[in-house]
């Protein structure tokens, strides 16, 4: 069986969705009552050289990975939806993290922050970020959870990271490259397959 690998499905993806999803300047002290505050607090980890720390405390994988395989993923056993967490912030965390980007991203100059709440009560958390003369917009689609606002989803001028990765997860499973989710999590990650 041919599996997807992590250089053929998404991680350019990821790479390009880590080094654009960033901003400001400050740390991460108390939980953010605000979407935008929550989001400036993450993005000045990243500015701060915290990347790590950032994907550690802000991202929300059980809800990302709920967006990337709907119903698919309720069949899967607890043990399993863990490894896949943990397998996701590995690889997201090593994307932002990696000593190139990290470095990028800490140059970068974040800007133009604004807030769009959705019916569902989420909030996408729009900004500029300024990268050797370039500017893209960025986007942060965030949840609250609990008492917290947390990133569910990434992405550079409108590409966000959950739809593509639903898209090369359906395709993967329609050639029969992965069975279930964890293997399409697996090979992402780089991981042999069980």
């Amino acid at each position: 069986m041919n599996r997807p690998t992590r250089h053929g499905l998404v991680f350019p993806l990821l790479l390009l969705s880590g080094l654009l999803s960033l901003a400001r300047n400050a740390t991460a002290a108390e939980p953010a009552t605000t979407a935008l505050a929550a989001a400036k607090q993450y993005t000045d980890l990243f500015k701060g050289g915290q990347a790590g720390k950032a994907v550690e405390t802000y991202w929300d994988f059980e809800t990302m990975l709920a967006g990337v395989f709907g119903d698919d993923l309720k069949k899967q056993k607890p043990a399993d939806i863990a490894e896949m967490r943990k397998l996701m912030l590995k690889l997201i965390k090593g994307v932002f993290a990696s000593p190139d980007v990290a470095k990028l991203l800490s140059s970068a100059t974040y800007a133009d922050f604004a807030s769009k709440p959705d019916d569902a009560g989420r909030e996408a958390v729009d900004f500029t970020v300024s990268l050797q003369e370039k500017q893209v917009t960025n986007r942060l689609l965030m949840a609250r959870k609990g008492s917290t606002w947390r990133v569910i989803d990434a992405g550079p001028d409108g590409r966000m990271m959950v739809p593509l990765l639903k898209a090369e997860y359906q395709k993967a499973l329609k050639a029969g490259q992965v069975k279930t989710p964890l293997d399409y999590v697996r090979a992402m990650a780089g991981e042999p397959a069980k």
